[in-house]
């Protein structure tokens, strides 16, 4: 089956510590099955490779899919990026969170066109509300994280204002959920029942 982004790769983010959730939020379980496979499952039909961010310690592994360690410990998921754009034989990354459950396959093929044009592509919503982990990269940012990192920042949201960055507003986007607190969770798995 054609991919319809083949010319990117997608990176999957697992490697956050799921402090607020208080368990692995890979492994939560739905009705549709384990999250990290849901959210394979999606993905897959959209990109050719996918790759697997990890903290520097993990021992996950999923067989198929290849496992990025991040470069140095306890950088966030700004280091998670960096290593796996790193390993990426695409110039353009879409880079999506192991905790957001639906995907939009429309809203990603928006985000997408702007990327011939920008570094970054990042949904916004409401005033200020980036979603950095729902978001396309190109390679060209590399050495601006690097930078960002050795002064000391690990946060994402200033990246975007050191490369040509594409700010798309997210409208109609009921379908999209951050699972980070156990009434995310809870808020999650009722939404099921009801759909």
């Amino acid at each position: 089956m054609k991919k319809p982004f083949k010319n990117s790769n997608a990176i999957l983010l697992t490697g956050g510590k799921s402090r607020r959730m208080k368990k692995d939020k890979k492994f939560l379980k739905t009705e549709k099955g384990i999250l990290i496979d849901g959210v394979i499952s999606q993905i897959e039909r959209l990109f050719n490779d996918i790759y697997i961010s990890v903290s520097k310690t993990s021992d996950f592994i999923l067989p198929g899919y290849k496992i990025i360690r991040d470069l140095f410990p306890d950088k966030g998921p700004l280091m998670g990026i960096l290593s796996a754009l790193a390993e990426s034989d695409k110039k353009t990354n879409f880079v999506i969170a192991a905790d957001i459950p639906e995907i939009n396959k429309d809203f990603i093929s928006e985000l997408h066109s702007y990327t011939g044009d920008y570094d970054i592509v990042v949904p916004v919503s409401g005033k200020d509300k980036y979603e950095p982990l729902f978001a396309f990269y190109n390679r060209s940012v590399i050495n601006e994280i690097k930078s960002m990192i050795d002064s000391g920042t690990n946060k994402i949201v200033p990246l975007f204002f050191r490369c040509r960055t594409k700010f798309v507003k997210m409208e109609k986007n009921n379908w999209y959920r951050n699972l980070n607190t156990p009434e995310d969770y809870l808020g999650y798995l009722q939404s099921l029942k009801i759909d």
